[in-house]
């Protein structure tokens, strides 16, 4: 009789596990930046950066503001401080977007494109559909705009290239700034990009890869935490008039960068 119960409970076991297994692969997430006007968000960033021998490490601080809402766009601000070498620098964007993450317009105050830098939050174009684990979406990236230099020169660049998303399914996340059920969103990203001055004459090409995760908020959509690996691969144009009086027309530098960035909410208010 004991081994009768005992298979039962066994069974019993086994069937509450792939019920379990079943309804967690068939739930599904409609994700949305659900903010409200004056929600505040910071983040802790670690960009750990290796070019050739060198590793510079550059702590971030990030605070993202919501300024004003309405049924389908959001408009935010975000301020960013970070250290480098010991050296304290600023800056800071704006930003209109739908509530799916497609940006509408933004505004910055240097060379700053979101599509390509995982350190800024709150950034992840979702599906604007409800998805299930396993299930991918794609995004192209494709737009050429101005821009002014930390020298003051007027420059251009131009970026191409695809984001492809896949859901990683539910998790519960513990960080400093609190516990949250989360969806899981996994994220690679090719690009180019092309950077030349008023003139249309090169100065940088850069071709790049990102890899990483990111672990948001299931009912708001807001970055808890997430991990990212970019690899860069930049052609400098290094060419001047001495260098054409010697004959060359174009000197160019090659180089390979990778950086791991981490991020995590912090405070929310």
């Amino acid at each position: 009789m004991k081994w009768k119960i005992g298979i039962i409970l066994i069974l019993f076991v086994i069937i509450s596990i792939g019920i379990g297994c079943i309804s967690e692969k068939a739930a599904s997430y409609d994700l949305k930046y659900n903010f409200q006007k004056g929600a505040k968000f910071t983040y802790d960033v670690q960009y750990f950066t290796k070019t050739g021998d060198f590793t510079t490490t550059t702590p971030m601080y990030v605070e993202m503001t919501v300024l004003n809402t309405t049924d389908d766009v959001i408009y935010t601000e975000t301020e960013i401080e970070s250290i480098t070498h010991g050296n304290k620098t600023a800056s800071e964007y704006t930003v209109k977007m739908t509530r799916s993450g497609r940006i509408l317009k933004s505004n910055f105050t240097n060379l700053t494109i979101p599509e390509i830098q995982p350190e800024l939050p709150n950034m992840i174009p979702y599906p604007g559909k409800m998805i299930k684990r396993g299930e991918m979406w794609s995004v192209p990236v494709k737009k050429a705009e101005d821009f002014t230099s930390l020298e003051g020169l007027k420059m251009e660049y131009e970026i191409e290239g695809t984001k492809n998303y896949t859901c990683l399914g539910p998790k519960k996340v513990s960080v400093k700034g609190g516990k949250f059920e989360c969806v899981g969103v996994k994220s690679e990203i090719n690009f180019t990009l092309n950077i030349s001055d008023s003139n249309r004459t090169e100065y940088t090409s850069t071709t790049g890869y990102i890899s990483g995760e990111s672990w948001v908020d299931s009912k708001e959509g807001f970055l808890v935490i997430s991990t990212y690996n970019v690899d860069k691969w930049i052609k400098l144009n290094l060419s001047s008039p001495i260098y054409k009086e010697m004959g060359f027309e174009r000197i160019y530098r090659e180089m390979h960068t990778n950086a791991q960035i981490t991020s995590e909410v912090i405070i929310i208010e």
